[in-house]
């Protein structure tokens, strides 16, 4: 598995800069296209980390924790990303423990999915404004770009070997707490 996903986080990156750059190239107009490619190219990587890993990306709660991946590695500050990864443990426990989507999709952080794209598609375009001047704006959307799919691609490649190890091993095996224990070096 580590072979085949080696290399997704450098191919994700090199054409979302490229992407990125192209459409700065435009300026203003241009961030009309770049959000929703970007968006789509990373929960494009993503849903590829997902199938590597061994999960099937057209069922209900796969989308949901994609989702949830998608709004922890665009969270601007660490109590944004504390709930995420909260919510992602949850998510990641109850169907490692064959939950059937109907008790999953009671919590209510189903509710949660609309309230991550609305905050995704915001601080996407706080983030891109700087975009509007054409040829500057060609620098910082590949540089903008390649930056957002590094946080994407490294949050998916690490909450979905956790989640292959914790099908493989018991749900057990996810933590809730990302802090050292006591006992652990920090």
């Amino acid at each position: 598995m580590d072979s085949s996903i080696g290399y997704l986080a450098a191919k994700y990156k090199s054409i979302s800069a490229v992407e990125g750059g192209g459409t700065g190239l435009i300026g203003l107009p241009g961030i009309a296209i770049d959000i929703p490619a970007l968006v789509g190219m990373n929960l494009r990587a993503i849903g590829e980390y997902a199938t590597y890993c061994g999960f099937d990306v057209a069922k209900q709660h796969e989308r949901l924790f994609l989702m949830n991946v998608l709004g922890f590695a665009s969270s601007s500050t660490d109590s944004a990303k504390q709930v995420a990864m909260a919510q992602l443990v949850k998510i990641a426990k109850e169907v490692a423990q064959k939950r059937t989507w109907k008790e999953i999709e009671r919590h209510a952080f189903v509710a949660a999915i609309k309230k991550i794209a609305q905050a995704l598609g915001i601080r996407l375009t706080k983030a891109k404004l700087a975009q509007i001047i054409p040829a500057a704006g060609a620098i910082v959307g590949a540089g903008f770009n390649g930056y957002y799919t590094a946080k994407v691609c490294d949050a998916a490649y690490h909450l979905y070997r956790e989640r292959f190890l914790a099908t493989k091993y018991g749900p057990d095996i996810i933590q809730g707490d990302s802090s050292p224990s006591a006992d652990e070096p920090s």
